[in-house]
């Protein structure tokens, strides 16, 4: 089973941050919308995932990191672990080096495209992720 890191950036006005995936058949679930973060390479923690891919990523100030919880997707066949963490950066700031564009959504305004299993998990931990 694969191991994945994602995490829920939180901005002050309590916007979450997304990714658009690039547009490949290539990729799981291109085109949608998605969180900070990537497969865990040989060796690394969840915790060193996720910092590696903030770093990869958009290369952002990232504060309060913590982990909400484990959650094994079968169809992904990944073990995703996520985490939460405050960004405190104007989105023209964020230097994007992965996908298409970021944007900052609202709970109640997510995307369409955007995966129903992280969608669940949001509305799940609703309360863990906006506390």
């Amino acid at each position: 089973m694969k191991k994945a890191s994602k995490i829920i950036l939180i901005n002050p006005k309590k916007e979450i941050l997304l990714y658009l995936r690039d547009n490949k058949p290539t990729i799981s679930h291109p085109d949608y919308w998605d969180f900070i973060g990537g497969e865990g390479e040989k060796g690394e923690t969840s915790l060193q995932t996720i910092q590696r891919e903030i770093k990869e990523e958009i290369n952002s100030r990232v504060s309060e990191i913590k982990i909400l919880n484990s959650e094994i997707y079968n169809p992904l066949n990944t073990n995703v672990t996520f985490f939460k963490g405050k960004i405190n950066e104007n989105i023209e700031n964020i230097n994007l080096t992965e996908g298409q564009k970021l944007g900052f959504f609202k709970l109640l305004n997510l995307p369409s495209k955007f995966p129903f299993f992280y969608r669940d998990f949001i509305h799940k931990n609703k309360h863990k992720i906006f506390d």
